[in-house]
């Protein structure tokens, strides 16, 4: 279609797709509708990076096609809303439509109308965002149209991890004037039973007020508790039928679910029900109209909610007493004091920090109560949590929870406790999600923090971060706009101020993210960005925090734009990080303090980045070296001996030892405290390896300790597959019962799918084939070489090349196909084997596959040294990696075509003498061994593009070519590389 060109930049190529969804894999499949089944997968996404998302796949069997595959992209396109479902791609490729939406994890409302678990408020704040979504599409605010979407029904209102409702399945639905009513008349009506407004059904015409009936369905369900249609000995009752006739009758009550009808006020439920049966009415013209309900629906909420917050105002003798006549200070603010208290919350003494607000802040008290009445309403782990207030004698107070590690900058300042690295990340990550929730899931609005700083992350007893001074801007001068706030004057903390909201008081979300880059660097580095004056207790003098160095915005950008961020980083936790994590960590914190509010992050890709490096940290900390384990074995067995393996869970077959199949992980394998074996022997069964997983993975360590590992075919060959055979091996040269078997031209196409999960952390591997050829071809070809060619791809990298197989002790042959360093993802790849030929052979042989090994790489020694000016091998303990390194390497990494991953200086400098891929592929990168100097290389595809007597290949390469292509004259055997 002609008409769809403007949505290109959403197609979504389809062996993505099928990669993120494990090829359409059962175990992906999260649910099935009318358009078809529905998936789970994890997509690498423009500006969202790595993200989770619903794949539904059109099964035209269904009644659905085309038109309204086109139409749900183009709806979801062209109307955007909280409360809308987000469309994030789609496909079209081989006869496929499928549609890529933002993953929500809680499903759909239909799951959770019959469970206890669901309260009458988490109800209520649904109900709300499903009306306004609906509202929404009635109408839209900026267009001339209006949309009717035909199918309104609990299973098409989604829920976020925050319960936020999303109106879904726009497909069916119809467009027209919003200046005027209309009807369209439909001659087979759409819908789905129990929901379709009686007329629609009989006459086929449709209106808006077709969706207001099917609304009110749903009100109903989440009143009642159940589902609009249910069989009674085989007749469908309609609940439809039920709640107009109780709610005629004022029975009502009859029908309200049991789990929540203690909970609803009365005059509550009067609403409610009033404002569902009015949608169910039979004349349309005296349905009501969903302005109305939102408008009702909110008043039910607050009427609701107003009760509890009666139960949140504390007498301020009571509060005068619990603070001990406010004598405990334990912090000062711009709104006045903080104090620590005692308070009777709920019946139970609870201890509680008090905020004292200053009375020349002149606050009017519907300024006051708006401000509580917006921190009521923040729930979330990461936000500090209202306790109660007063204001009374012309007092106003608020009181929150109690923190009891105080302030994050108490922790980077002081000399007696110093947090960890892996407690700084965990922090970090608490105070980022608490953040994206203010500014993305906050009830009823985006919130704008406005004074995000170290000192206003609280810490509680488990050091979980919790954001603080909240709403507390509530109380300023403010005119909103969308999502940014203009104030009169700036009233951040100027040292973490973004500088165009400091001059202009225009605040945006960015200018929080802004903020919350500079307290990355305070954690980093361990300093305030202000010079901190403290006592010191036994000199009862002032000092400064202050060593030479004066963090700010711009020291600190300006550190990390010279690869130096090394330096200022806090002493103590320098040895407890990687160089990989430390540049990550840097790099995200640089990312938002750039000056364009444009290029910052958004909240929510800084939560993600900053939670998979505590995934990284976190694994890495608590994944045993294979060198401790080792050396806590000698210290548990000793000079022991037994006779029967059974603590290690292994029996005897053919005389070897080997796992049961329902073997725990190795690691766990591995402990002390089950071992009763001699050290010998332990360590000998290790270095020979065992099977486990189903006997589908061979493990073993070798001389240096680190771990190695053998994947069976049966891990990684698709079993859908027809194309190879399995044929059985019992010699002691396969460490499997059986290999794969590819007859003549049948691999051509094998597709492997590999994830690493065991390996040592922070290793370079090499991935490599293991595989023979057929024994008759064997002896046919004697010890000639083998070439492999191979197509491979990792996340978007896409090459095909030729490799030299390399005959091992053992009798198989190993063709490398990729390098990796283990520990931040899983190495996920494709490789497609395209042909296998030997020199002098006419023909391909069949090959038998032994499976994918994992080695490690062995780093250059002495005798592989760098090779100086004057001839002499260098050491590698001799070289100073941080001097010969790039000062400019993060822009050399930033150009990269593919994710570089280190954790050493010494492991980054040989990944740049290896070279890389840079600028898209037109250029080749790399170090000179002998003196440091930059190298690059160009394409011939670049050199000769102009040349007629040269062509491309099809992304082709020799395995020491640099490029994704390469030139060739009409001769095959002649490349410029």
């Amino acid at each position: 279609m002609s008409s769809m060109k403007e949505f290109e930049h959403l197609k979504i190529p389809l062996k993505n797709i099928k990669s993120a969804t494990n090829d359409f894999g059962d175990n992906n499949c999260i649910g099935q509708g009318g358009f078809g089944k529905v998936y789970r997968g994890e997509l690498v996404l423009p500006l969202l990076g790595v993200t989770l998302v619903a794949v539904k796949r059109l099964d035209r069997s269904l009644g659905q096609g085309t038109v309204e595959f086109w139409k749900e992209i183009m709806m979801l396109c062209r109307y955007k809303h909280e409360n809308l479902v987000s469309l994030l791609g789609f496909c079209d490729e081989n006869g496929e439509n499928i549609l890529v939406y933002e993953y929500l994890s809680n499903k759909s409302l239909d799951f959770y109308l019959s469970s206890s678990n669901l309260s009458w408020n988490q109800r209520l704040y649904i109900c709300i965002g499903a009306a306004r979504g609906l509202k929404y599409l009635h109408d839209p605010n900026g267009t001339q149209q209006r949309v009717l979407h035909r199918d309104i029904k609990s299973a098409n209102i989604l829920l976020d991890k925050h319960w936020k409702a999303k109106i879904s399945d726009l497909g069916l639905s119809k467009i027209g004037l919003a200046n005027q009513d209309f009807t369209f008349l439909i001659s087979n009506g759409v819908g789905t039973m129990g929901y379709c407004d009686p007329l629609y059904v009989e006459t086929g015409y449709l209106t808006k007020e077709c969706d207001v009936y099917s609304f009110g369905v749903v009100l109903f369900e989440v009143l009642c508790g159940r589902l609009c249609v249910q069989n009674h000995e085989g007749v469908p009752q309609l609940l439809s039928k039920l709640a107009q006739k109780c709610y005629e009758e004022g029975k009502i009550d009859t029908i309200i679910s049991n789990s929540i009808k203690d909970h609803i006020l009365p005059e509550c439920l009067e609403r409610f029900s009033r404002i569902a049966y009015q949608c169910l009415i039979r004349e349309r013209s005296e349905r009501t109209s969903l302005a109305d309900i939102v408008e009702e629906l909110e008043y039910v909420f607050e009427c609701q909610n107003a009760d509890k917050m009666s139960l949140l105002k504390k007498p301020f003798k009571e509060i005068e007493e619990a603070t001990n006549h406010f004598q405990t200070c334990i912090g000062y603010g711009r709104y006045g004091k903080m104090y620590r208290g005692e308070l009777s919350v709920y019946g139970k003494h609870t201890i509680v920090a008090v905020r004292r607000l200053d009375p020349n802040l002149g606050l009017r008290i519907e300024d006051f109560l708006t401000a509580i009445q917006f921190l009521f309403c923040q729930e979330h782990e990461n936000v500090i949590s209202l306790v109660g207030y007063c204001n009374e004698q012309g007092e106003n107070i608020i009181v929150y929870e109690y923190a009891q590690h105080g302030s994050l900058d108490k922790y980077l300042t002081c000399t007696n406790y110093t947090l960890t690295w892996l407690q700084r990340l965990k922090i970090c990550v608490g105070a980022a999600r608490g953040l994206h929730h203010l500014h993305n899931h906050a009830e009823h609005r985006t919130t704008i923090h406005g004074d995000i700083k170290s000192a206003n992350i609280l810490l509680d007893e488990n050091l979980v971060a919790k954001i603080s001074d909240l709403g507390l801007s509530k109380l300023c001068s403010v005119n909103s706009y969308g999502d940014y706030n203009i104030f009169e004057s700036a009233w951040g903390t100027g040292s973490y101020c973004e500088p165009e909201y400091y001059i202009s008081g225009v605040l945006k979300k960015e200018s929080d993210v802004y903020s919350f880059g500079m307290v990355l660097f305070e954690v980093l580095c361990g300093r305030l960005c202000t010079i901190r004056v403290l006592i010191d207790v036994t000199q009862k003098k002032k000092r400064s925090t202050h060593d030479g160095f004066l963090l700010s915005a711009m020291s600190a950008k300006e550190y990390y734009r010279n690869n130096k961020v090394d330096k200022i980083v806090e002493p103590s936790i320098r040895e407890q990080m990687t160089r990989y994590t430390m540049d990550r960590f840097s790099a995200i914190a640089y990312r938002c303090l750039l000056d364009d509010r444009e290029q910052r992050p958004p909240i929510e890709l800084v939560t993600k980045e900053l939670e998979d490096i505590l995934r990284i940290e976190r694994d890495r900390q608590e994944q045993p070296l294979m060198a401790d384990v080792i050396k806590k074995l000698e210290i548990a067995i000793g000079d022991q001996d037994f006779d029967s393996y059974e603590h290690w869970r292994f029996k005897y077959e053919d005389g070897e030892p080997t796992l049961h199949q329902d073997t725990e992980d190795i690691i766990n394998i591995l402990n002390p405290l089950a071992v009763n074996a001699t050290k010998k022997r332990v360590l000998r069964l290790l270095h020979k390896g065992i099977l486990f997983d189903n006997a589908k993975r061979f493990f073993s360590i070798n001389d240096q300790g680190s771990k190695c590992e053998l994947i069976s075919p049966r891990k990684f060959l698709y079993p859908s597959s027809k194309k190879y055979n399995w044929e059985s091996r019992n010699n002691s040269s396969c460490r499997f019962s059986e290999v794969a078997r590819f007859p003549y031209k049948e691999y051509l196409k094998i597709k492997c799918r590999i994830a690493t999960s065991v390996l040592s952390f922070g290793i370079m591997y090499g991935a490599s084939l293991v595989f023979s050829l057929q024994r008759e071809h064997q002896v046919m070809y004697g010890k000639s070489s083998e070439l492999m060619r191979i197509k491979w791809q990792c996340e978007e990298l896409n090459v095909s090349s030729i490799h030299m197989a390399e005959q091992r002790q053992d009798g198989w042959m190993n063709i490398r196909l990729w390098h990796f360093v283990s520990g931040d993802k899983n190495a996920n790849f494709d490789v497609m084997l395209n042909k296998i030929s030997s020199f002098g052979a006419e023909e391909s042989p069949d090959i038998l596959i032994h499976g994918i090994e994992f080695q490690p790489v062995e780093m250059r020694e002495v005798d592989n040294g760098i090779v100086g000016l004057e001839g002499v091998s260098i050491s590698d303990e001799d070289l100073d990696f941080e001097k010969i390194t790039p000062s400019d390497y993060q822009d050399i990494i930033h150009r990269s075509d593919k994710h570089m991953e280190y954790t050493t200086e010494k492991e980054l400098y040989f990944l740049l003498c290896d070279g890389i891929l840079i600028d898209n592929g037109r250029k080749w990168f790399s170090l000179c061994k002998s003196n440091g100097r930059k190298c690059y290389m160009l394409p011939a595809v670049e050199v000769f593009r102009n040349d007629a007597h040269f062509k491309d290949s099809d992304r082709l390469s020799l395995t020491e070519s640099r490029f994704l292509h390469s030139r060739y004259k009409h001769c095959e055997t002649f490349y410029i590389l």
